[in-house]
């Protein structure tokens, strides 16, 4: 499966790379919206599920998996944010194959919310 990851941060985006290829993971990375939407077209269908910081420069996440479910819209997203869950819109978090991790998280916790978000668990 190919995830498409969407971080601002370098090491951030590092870390969490490394998380998702060690699950088993493809993993397509962009270090922002626009960037990630020329990644969604180049791979298409491929694209099963987006792993995106809430906010990111010039937009955010919530905004981006909008535009990306236009080109891919059987996407999953998963938000990751180090900010309080209460600051991210509950109608955002609450959309089918949607879910939202809270940051710092360990590799276990991440690969078990998208296990969870894949099989279509409520996140």
């Amino acid at each position: 499966m190919t995830v498409l990851l969407v971080e601002d941060e370098a090491l951030v985006r590092e870390l969490v790379r490394s998380f998702l290829e060690h699950g088993g993971y493809q993993v397509v990375e962009a270090s922002g919206a626009e960037t990630a939407m020329a990644a969604a077209v180049t791979h298409g269908d491929a694209i099963e599920l987006l792993v995106s910081d809430v906010l990111l420069p010039g937009t955010n996440g919530i905004k981006l998996a909008r535009q990306l479910r236009g080109v891919v819209p059987s996407l999953k997203v998963l938000y990751v944010s180090g900010h309080p869950g209460d600051s991210i819109p509950s109608d955002a978090i609450s959309e089918p194959g949607t879910g939202f991790l809270s940051k710092p998280f360990t590799r276990r916790v991440l690969l078990d919310k998208i296990r969870e978000l894949m099989d279509g668990a409520n996140p």
